[in-house]
């Protein structure tokens, strides 16, 4: 187990840094697992793109990413190979310049919040919360099986009490979900998984999920929520149309990843309908939303003093 997981975090680390040394160490791990990569499809992609001139730079290393994930996800399987992913990020999280925003969140609650993680995917965010708010409680949401066996592993490898799992999809009503995995080169993409929309053909495993109003979970009447992460891949309206008295009772502090311009607006204009100010993270500090030059920022929504 030990040498599984040294071996990932090398080739994670190829796949963060994506520079040549990282190229070498792929081509490394091409000599090391030579019957994985007997076909010589991926060797020949890598060859291909490292010795371009004309390929552009972030051109090479999104394909150097997709290869060194199908080579991980074959070495190793899909499950483990989400494992052991969520395990190096957690360790590693906290010096990547992404995911400055969602630190920002983590350090403003107390050891004693309680905290929501909605989407929770493989668990990197929900083992960082929980490790914060020590005296406090998270609730982790995730409605696809593969993901919620991965988050599973991690909070029980981490040993967190703290830790409720709801393996369900969020929404503005209770019935069932079409969701899927996407499926990209050959490597399944857990971290884009999301809700089917009427007519849209997408590449990938597909699922019918359960679905439930976070204002009809018994578990969560009457207990104070201090905080929301929340990264559903487009499907935030619907939670939060669906969390209404939640948010009104509580005002918990709200992180949220919002890229569609309608979901964006929507979600804006709910929360300032409640006498929240939308925010953003700039240079470590959180600053009200100006739509005209933070258009694709995360928001924080702030709730009203009280």
């Amino acid at each position: 187990m030990t040498a599984s997981l040294q071996l990932a975090g090398s080739w994670c680390r190829a796949v963060i840094a994506g520079k040549p040394s990282g190229i070498a160490s792929f081509r490394l791990s091409l000599a090391m697992f030579p019957n994985e990569l007997s076909s010589g499809s991926l060797s020949a992609s890598l060859s291909g793109s490292a010795g371009s001139t004309s390929s552009s730079k972030f051109e090479k290393d999104r394909v150097m990413k997709r290869l060194v994930q199908s080579l991980l996800q074959r070495i190793f399987g899909f499950e483990r190979y989400l494992f052991l992913f969520a395990w190096f990020k957690t360790k590693t999280l906290r010096w990547d310049p992404n995911e400055r925003d969602v630190l920002q969140l983590i350090s403003r609650m107390s050891e004693q919040s309680t905290v929501l993680d909605i989407g929770a995917n493989i668990g990197i965010m929900t083992v960082l919360i929980a490790k914060r708010v020590r005296y406090g409680h998270v609730h982790a949401f995730e409605p696809i099986p593969e993901n919620f066996r991965a988050l599973t592993r991690l909070v029980s490898h981490f040993k967190l009490e703290n830790v409720t799992l709801h393996h369900m999809a969020l929404g503005e009503s209770s019935g069932q979900l079409e969701m899927v995995m996407p499926e990209q080169q050959h490597v399944r993409m857990q971290g884009l998984s999301h809700v089917v929309q009427p007519g849209q053909e997408v590449v990938g495993h597909r699922y019918t999920v359960p679905q439930e109003r976070l204002d009809d979970l018994g578990e969560l009447q009457g207990v104070q929520i201090d905080g929301i992460k929340i990264d559903v891949e487009g499907f935030e309206q619907f939670v939060f149309a669906g969390g209404l008295e939640l948010l009104r009772s509580c005002q918990p502090l709200v992180y949220a990843e919002l890229v569609e311009p309608e979901n964006r607006r929507f979600s804006c204009e709910l929360f300032e309908s409640l006498g929240y100010t939308v925010s953003v993270a700039q240079q470590d500090q959180i600053v009200p939303l100006d739509p005209s030059r933070h258009r694709s920022h995360n928001l924080f929504m702030i709730p009203p003093p009280t």
